[in-house]
């Protein structure tokens, strides 16, 4: 499009992003052939430049989750074919639904596929399916672990227990929402309208923010964090930190995956350029503020203190395994385990316990943190003069190395 205004000339490129989905470093996207009822669905893995590409009659969607991806396809039959395949675009498992299915949400046992009044719910690990039926257009839906949220042109927003598809809890909304996206523990929601205007709803309290973020259109919550959510507005990326923006950076690029603090994106303009033929240079990772932040203050003189202080505030699991590694490299074992209490990760907890029986700064104990921290030539001079041969050998099993 061409527009001019006195002496200034505005120039927009409209650019059709078709259905898309990332997953173990795999983005699945799709784009149409020369023949109008066929696509390309190119898996591309964007660590190792692996890809494979699929060819499909009537695509009406793609989706997944962090371990697999649904296409959905129009059949003969006007019925939705869900195909679920792994990161090689291998199929896994199949099923048909018996509608035209135009949305589609997943969590790690269910599918949910909805046209405008009807809804299928299929268990895709013990193949037990379910029908239902609405009185108002369905306009978008989003499926977790325990709630499945529909969302209609009456204005309401309604939220399903999953598996039984009880009716948990149901919101009036002044708009209608065109998308929806959950928060890692389902606890909190944010929706675009039609107009581009994304608001945030704690689900618990039932209250919405007062404000909305105006021109939104891509938003995605952090995979490890319900406190963080990531968006896309007019041409800027905004990292949000409990329903509030702490950052923005100019982007023109779709989000792909929030997680660890990192934000992973893609480039499609340039990558429909030769979409049979991408690239890594099409692909961006952004550290978050947070991130950046505790990675300078751990490179400056800062007391142990006051970083503990800024890892509180911020509270995200990346941001206390940082810590919990930094003080294991002083032989703070104390804050160590603290740090590694907030992470959930139970084996380093149970690490820091199997420390805390050996003497201190002893070779055997500095050696197992080198391991844990893996500096494994380090790991292996202290283990050698701790007399530990078999713990040197259990490490190089460990990592592969049969070299030594």
């Amino acid at each position: 499009l061409l527009a001019g205004v006195g002496n200034l000339i505005g120039i927009v490129q409209i650019i059709r992003i078709y259905p898309y989905h990332y997953f173990k470093n795999t983005l699945v996207y799709s784009f149409p052939s020369a023949n109008s009822n066929l696509f390309n669905i190119v898996f591309f893995n964007s660590k190792n430049n692996d890809k494979h590409v699929k060819e499909i009659h009537h695509l009406l969607g793609i989706s997944g989750t962090t371990k697999n991806v649904v296409i959905a396809s129009l059949t003969k039959d006007n019925e939705t074919a869900l195909i679920i395949c792994n990161e090689y675009g291998v199929p896994i498992t199949e099923s048909i639904c018996n509608f035209s299915a135009s949305l589609l949400s997943l969590s790690e046992s269910f599918i949910a596929a909805a046209s405008d009044h009807n809804l299928y719910l299929w268990n895709y690990k013990t193949h037990e399916t379910k029908g239902f039926t609405f009185k108002h257009a369905i306009t978008s839906i989003s499926l977790k672990s325990k709630l499945l949220f529909i969302s209609f042109d009456s204005k309401e927003l309604v939220s399903y227990l999953i598996p039984s598809f009880e009716e948990h809890s149901r919101y009036n909304i002044p708009f209608i929402v065109e998308k929806l996206d959950l928060a890692s523990d389902e606890t909190r929601i944010s929706m675009i309208d039609v107009h581009g205007n994304m608001v945030f709803l704690d689900i618990h309290s039932g209250t919405a923010t007062k404000s909305t973020r105006n021109e939104t259109w891509c938003m995605k919550w952090s995979e490890d964090s319900p406190n963080y959510l990531v968006s896309l507005e007019k041409q800027r990326l905004y990292v949000y930190r409990n329903f509030k923006p702490e950052e923005s950076i100019v982007s023109l690029t779709h989000v792909l995956q929030y997680k660890d603090l990192v934000v992973n994106t893609v480039n499609f303009i340039g990558l429909f350029k030769d979409p049979l033929n991408p690239t890594k240079a099409n692909f961006y990772q952004f550290d978050s503020k947070p991130l950046r932040d505790l990675k300078l203050l751990l490179r400056t003189n800062v007391s142990r203190d006051e970083i503990i202080s800024y890892v509180k505030e911020k509270d995200h699991p990346t941001l206390w395994q940082i810590l919990a590694e930094s003080c294991l490299q002083t032989n703070d074992l104390y804050n160590a385990e603290k740090a590694f209490e907030q992470t959930n990760n139970k084996a380093s907890h149970l690490f820091i316990k199997t420390l805390s029986t050996i003497p201190k700064n002893s070779d055997l104990q500095n050696g197992l943190i080198a391991w844990y921290l893996q500096d494994y030539r380090k790991a292996e001079s202290l283990l050698l003069q701790a007399d530990r041969t078999d713990l040197v050998l259990e490490m190089l099993n460990s990592i592969r190395d049969w070299t030594r």
